[in-house]
């Protein structure tokens, strides 16, 4: 688990159980082996090897329990690189339910909140939420 995680983990569960059918829990998945990434993705996991699926233990990509427990109804969206924004899924599910604000948590969110900023959402930043450094500067301008 990310330092700090244990930190914000019941913030964020609190949230996610207020609203649990809408609710987006966005999770990194690497892939299976080095050369189904593009670019720099590919060089990376070539370097590091131990994080692809063939070797690393499955259930660190798993949802921690609290919020597995709340998906359904809450959904979950895997994406493949940083940002959920940059495949289709998550643009697709916003789009279809006509959401235009985003409550944003979590423990790596800072390409995330700034893709969706980018892509014209309001971003409400839950700072006692995050532990990433957009938590970390959001609490120094709140």
């Amino acid at each position: 688990m990310r330092p700090g995680w244990r930190g914000v983990l019941p913030v964020v569960t609190r949230i996610a159980e207020r609203h649990p059918s809408r609710t987006v829990f966005t999770r990194f998945i690497p892939p299976r082996r080095p050369d189904r990434m593009p670019g720099s993705w590919r060089r990376y996991y070539e370097r590091w090897r131990e994080l692809t699926l063939e070797r690393m233990d499955s259930p660190l990509i798993e949802l921690v329990p609290p919020l597995a427990a709340l998906a359904p109804p809450a959904e979950v969206v895997d994406k493949r690189v940083y940002s959920p924004f940059s495949e289709s899924e998550l643009s697709d599910l916003l789009r279809r339910r006509r959401i235009d604000s985003l409550v944003m948590t979590g423990a790596e969110t800072d390409v995330c909140v700034l893709d969706a900023v980018d892509l014209g959402y309001r971003v409400v930043l839950a700072t006692d939420a995050l532990c990433s450094s957009v938590g970390r500067h959001a609490r120094c301008v709140a």
